[in-house]
């Protein structure tokens, strides 16, 4: 018995690891300039433009992004499948 609820918690904790692992994506408000870069759509203009509104909202989520022109989305949808 002692055996089985030994193992029972052994997979609960690698399950509980392998979901933080898996999908818990970076926040927004820590994305580099190199991550944010490689969303198709976002270059140089649009990354100062996302950096400055970050700066401005630190707590801003991707949907938040939209008020941002040209921002549309396709890249929300880029941006949301990487960061929360």
């Amino acid at each position: 018995m002692k055996k089985q609820i030994a193992l029972c918690v052994m997979m609960a904790i690698i399950i509980l690891t392998l979901i933080v692992v898996v999908f818990d994506k970076p926040s927004l408000s820590t994305a580099t300039s190199e991550e944010l870069l490689a969303v198709y759509g976002v270059g140089e203009h649009r990354l100062e433009q996302i950096q400055e509104f970050i700066l401005d909202n630190p707590n801003a989520t991707v949907e938040d992004l939209r008020i941002i022109k040209g921002v549309d989305d396709m890249i929300i949808d880029q941006l949301k499948e990487r960061f929360r």
